[in-house]
């Protein structure tokens, strides 16, 4: 039996190599005293629309702007009230879009959206403390990040004397 553990990144993905990150989203911050809300935005329901949007406007068209949502719909925080996910086309430079809302006196911060990737450990007790080297031998931790199996394969291990 596995244990799933989530891997959370750093945040902060000025730093995160292109690869970690999605192309095309990226989360933006509104500071809180701001007291601006940021409606859901969806580019194929204002299809032929003037819309006066709060704070992203001029980017819209700009960076082609698909969708604009909360980013943590779930979580009831004063931290994640303001911060938003907004998606746009992936051909169109992050790092620019990045630079033109870090200069907006509204916003806290921009930046890319991490991939968070899944991570399985074992919740065997005897995993970690030495007695079975074996484990670490035919590095079993880097195969279940890849694959956790089925109950349908049967590992034996057998140990010979020298």
């Amino acid at each position: 039996m596995l244990l799933l553990s989530l891997v959370w990144f750093d945040l902060n993905a000025q730093d995160t190599p292109a690869a970690d990150c999605w192309t095309g989203r990226l989360f933006v911050k509104i500071k809180d005293n701001v007291y601006v809300t940021l409606p859901d935005y969806d580019r194929q329901k204002n299809a032929g629309k003037v819309v006066q949007y709060p704070v992203l406007g001029p980017l819209l068209e700009q960076f082609e702007v698909e969708k604009i949502t909360h980013a943590f719909p779930l979580l009831r925080s004063t931290t994640f009230d303001n911060t938003y996910e907004v998606h746009f086309d992936p051909a169109k430079s992050t790092d620019e879009f990045v630079r033109f809302l870090a200069a907006n006196p509204t916003v806290e911060y921009a930046e890319k959206v991490p991939i968070d990737r899944l991570c399985y450990d074992p919740n065997d007790p005897k995993e970690g403390d030495g007695t079975q080297w074996s484990l670490n031998t035919i590095q079993a931790q880097a195969a279940w990040d890849i694959n956790v199996g089925s109950s349908a394969v049967t590992v034996a291990l057998l140990m010979m004397p020298y």
